[in-house]
């Protein structure tokens, strides 16, 4: 019931659910499974260091056990959440640890998401070679995998992913075609579809400026704080997207939405914290360095 109104966008139907299951003193199994549930509804909740910290804790769980889906579902929200962070090395870390037991076991169905955000991570670090192979990879697995409305989630991600990649390089007409290819497999049923539709409209604001408001209403109505502080960002409310984004706790997204001033303060403290060999292309090549590119000294 609960994984049903976390697809659904009911946060607090969803929290309240997973809580009364780790209330009942469950089984190991139930308690991995349970604790990965909650860490992806808190991620998906843009607390993320709380999600952090519940699926280090899931991701523990579920080795001890040996509850492999959940190990699964742990290893990509610890991606995502770390990631969201600005921890692009514990992201690395976690997403590489499931792509090798996907290897390991010959399991085809996770690949595709996997491999979108593993592209994203490679974005933000600056290797935009890697993070394009990556995206195109990602939608031709799941085109391989006939497995109806999930595998139509994860095409719709790789797209998007792909056409960040493209924006990066400066093709907007390119990006712009594969947003357009994107924009009707929101038309299935889709889990986590109120987050899809999120991403699906800040990617297109990217080109489309003038849809920001929209944005920033549908981000309201889903509560999303990530989401509402790009939007703010998109329509140059630079101040009001930074105390939203400070709610969050990601110095990423200050750095992409913040004034200057701010943003540079989170950039370099993301720079500092990254490790050596991911800290050159973050400054130098990474999605957020044309922002700082000007920078004295």
């Amino acid at each position: 019931m609960g994984r049903i109104r976390h697809w659904n966008g009911d946060i607090d139907g969803a929290a309240a659910a997973y809580e009364a299951a780790l209330e009942r003193d469950p089984d190991p199994a139930t308690l991995a499974s349970a604790l990965s549930c909650l860490g992806a509804l808190l991620e998906h909740g843009d607390r993320f260091a709380d999600a952090r910290r519940t699926l280090d804790q899931a991701a523990a769980e579920s080795t001890r056990t040996g509850a492999f889906r959940p190990l699964l579902r742990t290893l990509f929200f610890a991606g995502l959440a770390r990631g969201n962070l600005g921890d692009f090395g514990g992201a690395l870390r976690a997403l590489q640890r499931k792509r090798r037991l996907l290897e390991e076991y010959d399991v085809h169905f996770y690949r595709a998401r996997t491999d979108t955000l593993l592209a994203w991570v490679w974005r933000e670090v600056g290797d935009l070679g890697r993070a394009r192979d990556l995206a195109a990879q990602a939608v031709a697995e799941a085109r391989e995998v006939a497995a109806g409305s999930l595998q139509v989630e994860q095409e719709l991600h790789g797209l998007l992913g792909a056409a960040e990649c493209d924006l990066l390089a400066g093709d907007d007409d390119a990006a712009a075609a594969l947003v357009a290819e994107s924009q009707p497999l929101l038309s299935a049923w889709l889990p986590f579809k109120w987050r899809a539709e999120l991403r699906y409209r800040d990617v297109r604001c990217s080109l489309v400026p003038s849809e920001a408001e929209e944005l920033l209403d549908l981000s309201r109505q889903r509560r999303s704080r990530k989401y509402e502080a790009l939007a703010l960002a998109h329509l140059g409310r630079h101040e009001e997207a930074a105390v939203v984004a400070q709610a969050t706790g990601s110095d990423l997204l200050l750095a992409d939405v913040a004034p200057r001033p701010q943003a540079q303060r989170a950039f370099d403290r993301l720079a500092a914290a990254l490790p050596s060999e991911l800290r050159d292309g973050f400054v130098t090549r990474g999605r957020l360095a044309g922002r700082f590119a000007d920078r004295p000294g």
